[in-house]
């Protein structure tokens, strides 16, 4: 990922090393400065700030108000001969709990002089340990993703339900993850479960249905979900993940 300025003459161009990044990842780049005019220049100071932002903020040049989660400051005094480079290696540790990349919030990248910023905006996923639970929950019980966003430090994934007749009554199921550095494994289910109202008056051979809502917070400690304390347990989770489901269907349930 790359992006270029110039600037009275000085090319200011930045290299980001990847096209995209999960949560908790090490993003590497370097800075590259080259003097095109005739004269030996004098180089301002650049720096550069990783930001989490509302993408409409940037689009309106509102980003000031969104969070940093890093800024470098590159002041030393720099001279450039004409025709002459310098790079500048950097590098940051993205949080675990970083916002991710989704239609309304993103992480940019500011750089730039003091009178002139250009921004990046990185494509930013989630962590590997969130990811191999909704595998699992697609390749044993066949849940599949319509969506996913940052949720303040969570990641929501919306999911739609296979086509089966002990989860035809699930309407809506939403999982929102959150990991710590402590690695308890925090797993919040909310759903609509559409059930037959035998208190409501029926006409005929019609059956009333009402909706009711499942909302419950689960935490996994590493010996609960982790081989060793590094692996993910797929067995353990399935395990888990089955009694999830009978609590929200009201009904036994083993994966598909």
């Amino acid at each position: 990922m790359k992006g270029l300025f110039l600037r009275n003459q000085i090319e200011y161009k930045v290299e980001l090393f990847g096209e995209e990044w999960r949560q908790g990842d090490l993003i590497k780049g370097e800075f590259q400065i080259t003097n095109h005019s005739t004269d030996s220049q004098l180089i301002p100071e650049i720096d550069i700030n990783f930001k989490q932002c509302l993408i409409k903020d940037v689009r309106s040049d509102k980003s000031d108000k969104n969070l940093s989660l890093n800024q470098q400051v590159f002041s030393d005094s720099l001279v450039l001969k004409s025709g002459e480079g310098h790079k500048i290696p950097f590098d940051f540790r993205l949080p675990l709990e970083t916002t991710i990349t989704d239609s309304k919030t993103s992480l940019y990248m500011f750089y730039g002089t003091p009178d002139k910023k250009e921004s990046l905006q990185l494509s930013i996923v989630p962590q590997m340990r969130f990811e191999e639970v909704i595998n699992t929950m697609g390749t044993f019980f066949r849940f599949t993703v319509k969506k996913k966003r940052s949720q303040k430090d969570w990641v929501e994934y919306t999911l739609k339900a296979p086509l089966s007749k002990d989860l035809a009554c699930l309407e809506d199921l939403k999982l929102l993850i959150n990991l710590g550095s402590d690695k308890i494994l925090q797993l919040h289910f909310q759903a609509k479960i559409k059930k037959v109202d035998f208190a409501a008056p029926s006409a005929g051979h019609d059956l009333s249905f009402k909706m009711d809502t499942f909302d419950k917070k689960y935490q996994l400690s590493p010996e609960d979900y982790l081989f060793y304390g590094r692996d993910f347990h797929q067995d353990k989770f399935k395990e888990f993940f089955s009694k999830t489901l009978s609590e929200i269907v009201g009904k036994p349930f083993l994966s598909l």
